[in-house]
């Protein structure tokens, strides 16, 4: 034995990995001591971690493919249903093509969670959150640059192609510099580039680029505490979370205009983030951690 030091980001990656199994950790950890490579260190801990993705997409996938599915069709279905939909097959499909990018960005972060919450088939040790939360961290990324420039886009191409001819514009379908440059501009400026909105929506949608892109962390934290409840009781959370999202919806949207567009837009995502805390707080894993 050297006493050599393993790289610390690799050794966590691979404790949150391989929690079950305290032997195969050892032994690598073992091994690079006796003299193997930081890049063979490596190299064993992205298969592990591989391994384990593999192993969690199975066993969560159809129920997170029918959530993510759902979610598309209840954000999507509706503006179908609003505007009349044309019986060229090919222009409906472009419209459905356009609303596609702005529901996704919803569904999949909240469809993994429901797929990693129900489908977990025993109790999951929280000693994964840190690799979960890598893996938000890059899909908060991705959901920053979707929401912020693809998102725009698409939701003025899904407009174009209802009216077949140049509409104008709202917030919802300005970028995120857009956004930016109308913060604390006057009332001209963004009538010239949004004529459609106001002060309060250019606002709430530049906030909630913001708050939308940082939902993969919340859900993140959700996830893995939910799923360190009984089978049972994790479904009847998700069940209740889901219902409870809908009715709030239902009874706050008309009033949405009457609080600050920071609140309404940071709230879905730090209310989230909230009952995740919660369900830590209230988990039988914590509390016999500190008994």
């Amino acid at each position: 034995m050297t006493g050599r030091t393993p790289p610390k980001i690799a050794t966590e990656l691979l404790r949150s990995a391989a929690v079950n199994e305290p032997a195969l950790v050892g032994d690598l950890l073992e091994r690079f001591q006796a003299g193997q490579s930081p890049w063979w260190y490596w190299r064993q801990v992205i298969a592990v971690v591989g391994r384990t993705v593999s192993f969690g997409v199975r066993a969560s996938f159809w129920w997170s493919a029918a959530a993510i599915t759902a979610m598309v069709l209840a954000l999507d279905l509706p503006y179908l249903d609003l505007f009349h939909v044309p019986t060229d097959a090919r222009r409906w499909l472009l419209m459905a093509l356009f609303l596609a990018p702005q529901a996704v960005v919803i569904a999949v972060p909240v469809g993994l969670t429901v797929g990693m919450v129900v489908g977990a088939r025993s109790r999951v040790s929280s000693r994964i959150l840190p690799f979960v939360l890598m893996i938000a961290l890059f899909g908060s990324l991705v959901t920053f640059a979707v929401n912020g420039w693809i998102v725009p886009a698409s939701n003025q191409a899904f407009r174009f192609t209802v009216a077949q001819r140049e509409v104008r514009r709202g917030a919802a379908e300005l970028n995120f510099v857009q956004l930016h440059s109308l913060m604390g501009a006057s009332d001209d400026a963004i009538y010239s580039l949004a004529p459609l909105s106001d002060r309060w929506d250019v606002a709430m949608h530049y906030y909630g680029r913001f708050a939308w892109s940082c939902s993969p962390i919340a859900f993140a934290l959700f996830g893995v505490w939910a799923a360190t409840l009984s089978r049972v009781t994790r479904r009847l959370l998700v069940v209740a979370t889901a219902c409870a999202y809908f009715l709030l919806f239902l009874v706050i949207h008309p009033l949405a205009k009457a609080f600050s567009p920071l609140i309404v837009a940071w709230f879905p995502t730090t209310s989230i983030a909230a009952i995740a805390l919660l369900v830590r707080w209230c988990s039988p894993e914590r509390r016999s951690s500190t008994s």
